[in-house]
């Protein structure tokens, strides 16, 4: 596993200098529930968010998906310091299905749509299909969720919330 080496709460795309940035210490940053809860202690906006996060992948997961990954960004990230709590989590839940089970894979597409309703913005991305699904999936929302909409600057870095550990 890659060590993550940035700040607990601050998720900025590269930790030191660009040229001596790697895997290691920049975007995305590794974290487990454990340690996202003790970077937005006190913060109820983000908790909650996350919380519900938790809840929604937990009923996904009974009918048979599993979503050990969730990349976050956009304004759940980019906004931390700032007196403006964020209005959403953006994240991409990345999963593997059992194929014993038909209903994991209407849970998995019901994922975004259910997910609205709790502020929670999400897309999904197979673990076990084609590579170059996974590749662009992770470069696209990479790119959207490390910048505000219509700007072209990469604003923030993301967090890649391990929900195994």
């Amino acid at each position: 596993m890659i060590v993550d080496e940035a700040p607990q709460k601050a998720f900025p795309v590269f930790s030191t200098r660009e040229r001596l940035s790697g895997p290691g210490n920049s975007s995305p940053h590794v974290r487990t529930r454990p340690q996202l809860v003790t970077a937005f202690q006190g913060d109820a906006v983000r908790l909650g968010l996350l919380d519900e996060l938790d809840r929604l992948i937990s009923n996904v997961e009974k009918a048979g998906a599993v979503v050990p990954l969730v990349m976050i960004g956009g304004g759940f990230v980019r906004r931390i310091g700032t007196t403006s709590p964020p209005k959403d989590l953006d994240g991409v839940a990345f999963y593997r299905i059992n194929p014993d089970m038909p209903a994991a894979l209407d849970a998995i597409l019901n994922l975004s749509r259910e997910g609205r309703a709790r502020k929670l913005d999400l897309r999904v991305c197979p673990l076990d299909g084609n590579p170059i699904v996974m590749i662009k999936t992770i470069a696209f929302c990479t790119t959207l969720y490390s910048k505000q909409a219509g700007s072209m600057l990469i604003e923030n870095g993301l967090i890649l919330y391990d929900r195994n550990s």
